[in-house]
């Protein structure tokens, strides 16, 4: 990530007729731009006389315009080669001479070249700067100036100015073959993008320049400085997905709580998000969120400040993905869950955020022993059915208490730094357990972001096999849909359910997720923790046969475990579609607890404290009982069930619960009247 000398530093060692390269530092294909401003005259090609109207002027190269401070109604002419990768300054020289509006193959690659002007109009006293982009071929424009008001001083915001300097940083990339017509006719037609820019930030920030067919790339503006050049980076917020055209600087979007819910609908084609009372536009960047575009689309329409500021601990690092996003604000929006962020901020103040790895570090621990007594019984006493069941639950018991400490790593709760929380989470969860991270951390933030919401929390996907809470039961039985007798689905619980969760299903979606993703360090991981399995254990059985079955059986016991510790908390609660409830409402429909204990807590991994959990997913669960003091008094307050019961209570819920929502599809089935 070498960063190149600044377009300035370039400008000044008289690469004039040569024309400017920046190079994204970013990426590891960096785009290039050779772009021609004026310079000498071999460089002002016949072809470029011909293909511009205001061709054949004399202009003067890039580095007089850094020692003479432009002048009103002044045009520059750019031809620009736009490239995917760095490519030899022959090569490229040869492309520009070949015209704006021709296509070329470099690499193997059909590259495209587009003609922009850039001038400045009668309104740079009042500081502005126009650019107008004539795509002569269909590309998608994105670009930054870096110019000087000479009556207003130097403008900062999209425009940030030095030295009296008008430089310009292009990238583009091709659309694909079918939207090549469209755009062209369009250009064709005369239809020019004519953009201005005000100085309305005080901070620089990224200039973002409508697409003329689709998505737009950004750039961002860092460390400008006194000669006028500025390290221009790729922000990372272009896509190849189709979408609406991102908006530049200038005015924000305004929009009320009502005319934001229009968003929500399943057939709009354009995602908002509001997070703090800004709008953000995520149509596109939602399929390049890492916890997936299900999660963001399940927002669009609402308020997800409390998921945003719950769902991540790194919000510096996450604001900066951001910032190219924002599209407007909601002018009437209100502070509805005020108790609860100030919950939040006494939390944080009061250090209930803070880690303790020796707290986890002893769990793990602990896993490893109950390995090893498990090894040395069959050891020490041979194989035998006791030793065998012996030996299977004190796997059993490892392999519960590694998916706790997993699950700490993967909310980001062992260490204070993300790094360290990844590499854990995929030592524990691969290696110990033989699972792919990337797969829990899709499903298991799709289940926080919306628990207990038909259609996007995949711990309640099981439509055809059990029917959940009390509204899908009477819609399946009215509409008589299904094939199961869902009303003995108490009974066959115990043959489909947990016997069936961790030893076949588990399985077979961790293969598929991690062999569709082609996500090989899982796969490492994975097959690190089976070799070891089997590598130990087969040394007391005469066959793989024998080591096979020993696996299978602690899986079919923990699945048990892991089950009733789960669903306990979810299985009784409300079960519905998603009605859009504020953050703390939804959470608090769709979880509870059990009762807290030293048993309870070490044998449940502290998920007894659900609600606590379910508020705060990144809070270590060490400091659950510290908080839940403070949120018994705000659903108190706010007059919201706070509900919490026996541990062995909570575990026979779950089959009363089934028990309850068959008998109401039997009714609905049978009884319509």
């Amino acid at each position: 990530r070498q960063r190149g000398p600044t377009l300035a530093a370039q400008a000044r060692s008289g690469l004039s007729g040569g024309g400017l390269r920046a190079r994204s530092w970013r990426r590891p294909a960096c785009i290039s731009a050779r772009t021609a401003i004026g310079g000498s005259p071999a460089s002002r090609s016949s072809t470029s006389d011909r293909r511009h109207p205001s061709a054949g002027r004399r202009h003067p190269s890039a580095g007089s315009l850094l020692q003479h401070r432009p002048h009103v109604g002044r045009v520059q002419l750019a031809h620009v080669v736009l490239l995917g990768a760095p490519v030899a300054a022959r090569q490229r020289h040869q492309n520009a001479a070949a015209g704006a509006g021709a296509a070329c193959d470099v690499g193997g690659v059909r590259r495209r070249m587009v003609r922009v002007q850039v001038a400045q109009d009668h309104r740079v006293g009042a500081g502005r700067e126009v650019l107008e982009a004539e795509a002569l071929h269909a590309v998608r424009l994105s670009a930054v100036l870096i110019g000087e008001n000479p009556d207003a001083g130097p403008l900062r915001g999209d425009i940030v100015g030095g030295a009296g300097s008008l430089l310009q940083h292009l990238e583009a990339q091709p659309l694909a073959d079918e939207d090549c017509n469209a755009s062209s006719a369009r250009a064709a037609a005369g239809a020019p993008a004519a953009l201005s820019v005000a100085p309305d930030c005080v901070e620089p920030r990224q200039a973002r320049i409508p697409s003329l067919g689709g998505d737009a790339l950004c750039v961002e503006l860092q460390e400008v400085q006194a000669t006028g050049g500025a390290r221009a980076r790729t922000a990372g917020c272009g896509s190849r997905r189709r979408g609406p055209p991102l908006r530049l600087g200038g005015k924000m979007e305004k929009f009320t709580t009502e005319s934001i819910k229009e968003y929500s609908k399943k057939d709009s084609k354009r995602k908002l998000i509001v997070i703090h009372g800004k709008v953000y536009d995520v149509t596109t960047f939602m399929h390049r969120h890492p916890g997936g575009a299900k999660l963001l689309g399940s927002y669009s329409g609402e308020d997800a400040t409390d998921a945003f500021v719950a769902l991540h601990n790194d919000k510096a690092l996450v604001e900066k993905y951001m910032k190219p996003l924002e599209c407007g604000v909601v002018v009437d929006y209100e502070d509805n869950l005020r108790d609860f962020r100030e919950l939040r901020k006494v939390a944080e103040t009061s250090g209930w955020f803070a880690t303790k790895p020796f707290f986890f570090f002893k769990y793990l621990v602990q896993c490893w022993l109950f390995e090893l007594a498990a090894v040395f019984i069959l050891w020490h006493w041979g194989v035998n059915l006791l030793t065998f069941v012996a030996a299977a639950l004190l796997l059993c018991t490892a392999q519960a208490q590694a998916g706790w400490a997993q699950h700490d790593y993967g909310h980001l709760s062992v260490f204070n730094s993300r790094r360290l929380n990844h590499i854990g989470h995929e030592l524990v969860v691969g290696h110990l357990k033989g699972a792919s991270s990337h797969w829990w951390n899709f499903r298991h933030f799709l289940h926080h972001s919306k628990p207990n919401v038909v259609g996007t929390d995949p711990d309640i996907g099981v439509p055809y096999v059990f029917l959940l809470g009390d509204k899908m039961p009477k819609e399946w039985g009215q509409k008589k849909r299904g094939f199961m007798p869902y009303n003995w689905q108490h009974d066959y619980f115990w043959l489909l359910g947990p016997p069936m969760l961790l030893p076949l299903y588990f399985h077979f979606e961790n293969v598929y997720f991690t062999l569709k993703r082609r996500n090989l360090r899982d796969l490492m991981w994975t097959v690190s923790f089976f070799a070891k399995f089997f590598y130990v254990f087969n040394h007391f059985f005469s066959s793989w046969w024998g080591t096979f079955a020993l696996y299978m059986f602690t899986r079919y016991l923990e699945s048990h475990w892991f089950v009733a510790c789960t669903q306990m908390s979810h299985i009784p609660m409300d079960i519905d579609r998603d009605q859009r409830r504020d953050w703390f409402s939804m959470q608090l429909k769709a979880t509870m607890n059990a009762e807290g204990g030293s048993f309870n807590d070490w044998f449940t991994g502290h998920l007894n404290y659900q609600i606590e959990h379910h508020l705060f997913p990144t809070m270590p669960r060490h400091s659950y009982p510290l908080v839940q003091p403070h949120v018994k008094r705000i659903c108190s307050k706010h007059g919201i069930p706070y509900v919490e019961k026996p541990l062995g209570t909570a575990f026979a819920d779950i089959i009363r619960s089934l028990k309850k929502s068959g008998e109401l599809w039997f009714e609905a089935y049978y009884m319509p009247g």
